[in-house]
């Protein structure tokens, strides 16, 4: 296992002033050595993994914007292959919260089976500053979890997840509001990716930030 700090023959380490100015941790970069080692296969097995995972993702994003209860199905199987690319990145918080994403989707098909039209004031009708402490506290949480685990960035990976918790479950109950959050996962997740290198998911949420603002649009339109 890498080490954030000292000699290494892995080149992760490094004690010199600059590094600690440096915005990307030493983990990321232990993260980094990790996922892309392992085997002459391993870098290609992690790729296609993260490649299948991403396009998923966005097959769903487009169904969720059209309202269509396959989202649910989608963001399930890219959950589970992501599960397995997040554990190679280090990137522990987020691949806890693919396995959270698959039981809130199970969640998702249950509640869009039934008749429902995009619903904004039932599930935040007085709730925001309850919601707000809510993902503080969750984040601080979560945060603190992944620091003691030694996850590459701690702290923005538990803010990513917990948001993304929140978004999940609003879009669940067809809420208008869970575009805005999904915008700022969207835009979090872009940064977090560059920096564990995983870039096919960096394009992909960089996409999914386009998508979010369209599909704020599109839920803002009442259906035909």
């Amino acid at each position: 296992m890498c080490r954030v700090g000292g000699a290494g023959h892995n080149g992760c380490a490094d004690f010199s002033p600059a590094s600690r100015r440096r915005p990307f941790s030493s983990a990321s970069r232990c993260s980094g050595a990790k996922r892309h080692g392992g085997g002459p296969h391993g870098p290609r097995t992690v790729n296609l993994a993260e490649i299948a995972a991403s396009a998923l993702g966005l097959v769903g994003v487009i169904l969720g914007i059209r309202r269509h209860r396959g989202v649910w199905w989608a963001w399930m199987a890219s959950s589970l292959l992501y599960v397995w690319v997040y554990t190679q990145a280090a990137l522990y918080g987020q691949a806890l919260l693919m396995v959270a994403f698959v039981s809130m989707s199970l969640w998702g098909l249950r509640d869009w089976g039934r008749p429902q039209e995009v619903n904004e004031q039932k599930p935040l009708e007085g709730s925001v500053p309850l919601l707000v402490g809510a993902v503080l506290v969750g984040w601080l949480f979560v945060g603190g979890l992944l620091s003691i685990v030694d996850s590459s960035q701690a702290w923005l990976d538990s803010l990513v997840a917990v948001l993304s918790l929140l978004a999940m479950r609003l879009m669940g109950l067809k809420a208008r509001s869970c575009w805005p959050v999904w915008m700022v996962v969207n835009a979090l997740s872009v940064w977090l990716f560059l920096d564990a290198q995983l870039w096919a998911t960096a394009v992909l949420y960089a996409i999914q930030l386009l998508l979010s603002i369209q599909g704020f649009r599109a839920w803002s339109t009442p259906r035909p």
